[in-house]
């Protein structure tokens, strides 16, 4: 189960963004957080920069698969986690939490994984 926010386990640091300008602005070996947005989708499929985005719907979650989204966000992350499995999906879904007691749950659903919703600014 992936775990990112967590001051006890190590994660990759994730960036909130708006535009193309600030994903450009963005170090390497950080990942790009932002709502769902095509046009900021496909230019970092085009160039290879981890992203993590907030999809509403399946739809959504279905075309970042497509463009090789890294982290797919959801605060309903369990009926997108069971398309993600019928069609195995190779970006991981994560469930939004506000604490550890939630993780539970996230298991129980078997969310590929869960971030805190306070290190997405």
């Amino acid at each position: 189960m992936i775990i990112v926010g967590n001051k006890n386990i190590p994660y990759q640091n994730i960036v909130s963004v708006n535009s193309i300008d600030d994903i450009k602005n963005t170090n390497a070996n950080e990942i790009v957080y932002f709502a769902y947005d095509i046009e900021l989708i496909k230019y970092c499929s085009s160039n290879s920069v981890k992203c993590a985005v907030n999809v509403s719907n399946i739809t959504e979650a279905i075309f970042c698969n497509a463009l090789d989204v890294f982290f797919i966000i959801s605060h309903d992350a369990k009926s997108i986690q069971d398309i993600a499995d019928n069609y195995m999906f190779d970006s991981k879904v994560l469930q939004v939490i506000s604490n550890d007691n939630d993780i539970q749950n996230t298991a129980k659903n078997e969310i590929d994984g869960c971030v805190y919703k306070e290190i997405l600014c």
